[in-house]
Order: structure tokens, then C-alpha cells, then sequence
């Protein structure tokens, strides 16, 4: 356990406590350390979190403990966390959380999750989060987006969902994020966008769904967003796109490489620059007319280059 000595410890503001064999953890490790600013408890073999650890440490505002064996957490284990602003409880077992368990923390902005064995959210574990502006879900075990489940979260900027098993978004599924500005979706089992999920998101500028099982792309799919520039959908099974789409975002990147594309029909877009990437991706009719604007010259669709169109 790197702590100093216990003459200094009130003087602490940050710690590191590391004992790869334990199981658990005292208590009263830090209670000790009034004015603790970063406390660190990672790569032990910890499995629970004492429900008092933090109860005399008011000035923490950051807290982590990744790379343990935790599978649940105390309903009041951050009760009175007020400054916190950075939760790490990347790679561990979790599979469970109480409802209320982060509702004191109404200073965090970021908040890490991933890597544990989440199956379900719970709306109300945001309920108090205003101020957080990063959220990483990633490789848990989620197989659904709930409407409304991030309603709670107005000032998210970063949002990552990658590496789960989402096969569900529901219309409402990201309502509320009206500040997001990365959306990553991608190793995903997502094979359709319903109508009108990505509507809330007005300041969304990139957006990744790379190997999910998509097939099919609406002039609707990703409603009207202006701020949109990047986008990734490689990796899929899309064999139809209506990418009227394109006119209601600002892209000027959009990756489609490695689908099934059989006809792809390119509209006029209010883009100068938009590249878009079709290596692997088997397109066989671009149709081209006075409506429709020209290919540059490096233009190909053969399967083993990777081609660039600029509109």
C-alpha cells in the first residue's frame, strides 16, 4: 500500500493503494486522509468496496479503481462525493449496480464503466449526472438501448457504447443529449435504425457504426443534423442506401467499405468535399446524369484498391 507515513497523512492529497493479492480492503485505509484529492486502488484482486471507504473523504475528485474483481458496488459508497469529477471503474466484474448509487455525484463529468459484465441500464443511475460529459460503456454485456435511458445526461459530450451486444435501439433510445458530439456504436449486432433515433442529437459530429448488421440505409436514417461530419458505417451488410441522407448532415467523411453494396446511387450533395471510402464494398451501377455530380478521376471500384469518391 503506497501511502505516506501517518505523521504526513493529513496532509495527503493523493494515494495509491496496490496489494495484488487481496481480496478486500479495509474500511479505514484512507480515513485518515481528510484532504485526499486522488485516490487510486487498481490491479488487486479486490471483489467488494466497503460502504465507508470514502465517508471522510470530502475532497476526492477523482477516484479509480480499475482492473480489479469487483462484480457490484455499495448503494452508498459515493454518498457525500460531492467534488467528484472523474470515476474509474474501468475493467472489472460488475454486473449489477444500485439504482441510486451515483446520485450524489452531481459534479462528475466523466464516468468510467467499461469492461465489465453489464447486461442492462437503469435510467435512474444518470438521474443526477448534469454535469457528466464523457460515458464509457463499453464491452459490457448490453443488448438493448432503453428509450430514455440518458435523458438525465444534457451536457454529454462523448458517448461509447462499442464492443457490446446491442442488437435493440429504440426511437428514444438517445433522447436528451442534446449536447453530444461522439457517438461510438460500432462491434454492435444493431441491424436496424429505427425512425427518428438520432433526431435529439442537433450537435453530433461524428458517429461510428462499424461492424454492426446493418443492410439498408433510409434518406431518414439519420434525420437532420448539421453538425455531422464523419461517419462510419464499413463493416456492415448494407446492400441499399438511400443516400438522400446525406444532404441533412454536413459530412465530409463517410466510410463504406467491406458491404454488400449492389447499387448505390450517389445525389447531388451541397458538399464540395465529401470523400467517401468503398474498398471491398461490391457496387456495380452508379448511375450519373445531370443531377448527379462527377467522380474524380482516381475513382475505382476495384475490390482490391481502396477508392475515394469526391462529390
Amino acid at each position: 500500500m503506497k501511502i505516506l507515513p501517518q505523521s504526513t497523512d493529513n496532509m495527503l492529497i493523493a494515494a495509491t493503494i496496490r496489494i495484488a493479492e487481496t481480496e478486500s480492503i479495509d474500511e479505514n485505509s484512507v480515513s485518515k486522509c481528510p484532504n485526499l484529492q486522488l485516490l487510486t486502488i487498481f490491479k488487486n484482486q479486490i471483489r467488494e468496496l466497503p460502504e465507508n471507504l470514502l465517508t471522510k473523504n470530502l475532497k476526492l475528485t477523482k477516484f479509480t479503481a480499475n482492473d480489479n474483481k469487483l462484480t457490484a458496488l455499495p448503494e452508498n459508497l459515493f454518498a457525500n462525493q460531492l467534488k467528484l469529477k472523474v470515476l474509474n471503474l474501468h475493467r472489472n466484474q460488475i454486473n449489477v449496480l444500485p439504482r441510486k448509487v451515483f446520485r450524489a455525484l452531481v459534479n462528475l463529468e466523466e464516468l468510467h464503466l467499461s469492461k465489465n459484465n453489464l447486461e442492462l441500464l437503469n435510467p435512474e443511475w444518470f438521474t443526477n449526472l448534469h454535469n457528466l460529459k464523457f460515458l464509457a460503456l463499453n464491452g459490457n454485456q448490453i443488448s438493448e438501448i432503453p428509450s430514455n435511458v440518458f435523458t438525465s445526461l444534457r451536457n454529454l459530450e462523448s458517448l461509447t457504447l462499442k464492443r457490446n451486444l446491442i442488437k435493440i435501439l429504440n426511437s428514444n433510445s438517445f433522447n436528451g443529449l442534446q449536447s453530444l458530439q461522439a457517438l461510438i456504436l460500432r462491434n454492435n449486432e444493431i441491424s436496424d435504425l429505427p425512425a427518428g433515433v438520432f433526431t435529439s442529437l442537433r450537435n453530433l459530429q461524428q458517429m461510428t457504426l462499424r461492424n454492426n448488421q446493418l443492410t439498408i440505409i433510409h434518406a431518414d436514417s439519420f434525420g437532420i443534423h448539421n453538425n455531422l461530419t464523419v461517419l462510419s458505417l464499413d463493416d456492415n451488410k448494407i446492400n441499399s442506401i438511400y443516400p438522400e441522407f446525406i444532404n441533412n448532415t454536413a459530412l465530409t467523411f463517410l466510410n463504406m467499405r467491406n458491404n454488400d453494396c449492389c447499387k448505390l446511387l450517389m445525389p447531388k450533395t451541397n458538399s464540395e468535399d465529401l470523400k467517401i471510402k468503398l474498398k471491398s464494398c461490391f457496387v456495380n451501377y452508379i448511375p450519373r446524369s445531370q443531377n448527379f455530380p462527377s467522380f474524380s478521376s482516381e475513382f475505382s471500384l476495384n475490390d482490391s484498391e481502396e477508392s475515394i469518391v469526391v462529390l
